[in-house]
């Protein structure tokens, strides 16, 4: 398969499907279920926009053994990674230092599977300006977070003291950035599904998906 950008990497951070283990908060208003069938949905979509891209080869990291052989129905078995134990933080980090270890490798897209509009023009975006020289590419969301992170090199100290989960995570990483005097591009603002009105919201925006 050819891809634009051959020395890219993009990682797929990915909760392996496993009822009243995703999408938690949703669930208390859809019930684990219906919960879990959409993680599935917007986890395969994810996966499916950054294989269609051709951007850039894919690793998805997931969270514990696919036992139900959810992530084999389309995903080649080498493309799976397991994240390690710690916060967000240090996952991320261990992700992205081990993507670096592969041969010829000179930047890193990690993106996750909450962003329902990432599309594949936001990852060709981003390999771009890592090619063009930027340090660090932020895809910004509304809820003080971001749907993607990208580098031209490990960056262990964007992922140090931050609570992740909480609106200032754009905020520290921003200033971290600034601090260490990095060259930053960012992308539009986009919005991931957390909650039941991000899920109605969705459903409303792109009739169909939820099936």
């Amino acid at each position: 398969m050819l891809y634009e950008y051959d020395r890219t990497r993009i990682i797929v951070f990915a909760k392996t499907p496993r009822l009243g283990h995703v999408k938690t908060r949703l669930a208390v208003a859809i019930g684990e279920e219906v919960a879990t069938d959409f993680h599935r949905k917007i986890t395969r979509h994810t996966c499916q926009v950054a294989l269609s891209s051709k951007v850039a080869p894919i690793q998805v990291w997931i969270t514990a053994p696919d036992e139900d052989e959810f992530f084999s129905e389309f995903l080649e078995p080498s493309t799976l990674r397991f994240q390690i134990n710690g916060d967000l933080g240090a996952k991320m980090d261990y992700a992205i230092h081990e993507a670096f270890q592969e041969c010829g490798v000179s930047s890193v897209i990690l993106i996750g599977c909450d962003c329902p509009v990432l599309a594949g023009r936001h990852l060709r975006e981003s390999a771009k300006a890592l090619a063009d020289g930027f340090d660090l590419i932020l895809g910004p969301a509304e809820d003080g977070g971001y749907f993607l992170i990208a580098v031209s090199e490990p960056v262990s100290y964007l992922f140090n003291d931050i609570r992740w989960g909480s609106g200032e995570v754009l905020t520290t990483t921003r200033r971290y950035a600034a601090e260490h005097g990095l060259r930053v591009h960012e992308l539009e603002t986009l919005w991931d599904v957390d909650d039941y009105s991000d899920y109605i919201r969705l459903d409303r925006s792109k009739p169909g998906f939820l099936g």
